[in-house]
């Protein structure tokens, strides 16, 4: 099969960006069997795109429409433990932190020894031909104005990063940085993922900013990874 994208989302409906249903259709939209991770009020929930599902209005939160579905067939549906779903890993951290290893914003794929380590999450799939889709989201500052962070989604023991996510950083607030991943398992031996994030210049900082002003928010842990399992 082809490879699934993978979506992050912070709410189910509204249409707004960051919504489920407001991802729009195409090569980086949804597609049959592409994956999803919603977080709302610290709960996650998880979708799968099913392109043959017949729905023509959503039933929050089991069924979720796309907002430019006119057709009527299609649409997102949660998943349950007893459904394509396997098991569900996620690590999450409000701790400050910093580091001045820097990491290239060039058209090289980041490398496992560039940044800094944020985050680490573990997952031993059950099966080798499991899919593992990979979410993050942070919050990141820098020491200069304007540097542009780079966060990369590692796989421990292989030296190219699996994604990467940047955006131009401040220094008086954080800045949120997400990304997501879909890939084979490929295996049945525990797999670590970990999260490095740096600046072109000078030190980077995550729930935190230059100040040293932790990021405070109710429910939310700054930093947060999930792996979800499924068959595909």
């Amino acid at each position: 099969m082809p490879d699934a994208n993978g979506f992050y989302c912070t709410s189910r409906t509204g249409g707004a960006a960051g919504s489920l249903d407001g991802i729009t259709s195409g090569a980086t939209g949804y597609n049959d069997a592409d994956v999803a991770s919603v977080l709302v009020s610290d709960v996650e929930y998880y979708y799968i795109y099913d392109a043959t599902k017949v729905a023509a209005a959503d039933a929050d939160p089991s069924i979720i429409v796309p907002d430019d579905n006119v057709t009527g067939t299609g649409a997102w549906v949660l998943q349950a433990p007893n459904a394509k779903l396997v098991q569900v890993v996620t690590a999450a951290t409000a701790a400050e932190g910093s580091g001045a290893t820097i990491t290239p914003y060039d058209a090289t794929v980041p490398a496992i020894t560039e940044g800094n380590e944020v985050i680490t999450v573990a997952i031993t799939p059950g099966s080798a031909t499991n899919r593992l889709a990979i979410f993050f989201s942070g919050m990141f500052a820098c020491s200069t104005a304007a540097q542009v962070g780079v966060v990369a989604l590692h796989k421990v023991g292989v030296t190219d990063a699996l994604a990467a996510a940047a955006d131009k950083l401040n220094t008086d607030w954080v800045q949120p940085v997400s990304l997501a991943h879909n890939m084979v398992a490929g295996g049945i031996v525990e797999i670590t993922f970990t999260i490095r994030a740096g600046v072109t210049a000078n030190t980077v900082y995550w729930n935190q900013d230059v100040n040293l002003a932790p990021f405070v928010a109710a429910g939310d842990n700054g930093c947060r990874i999930t792996v979800m399992e499924y068959r595909p």
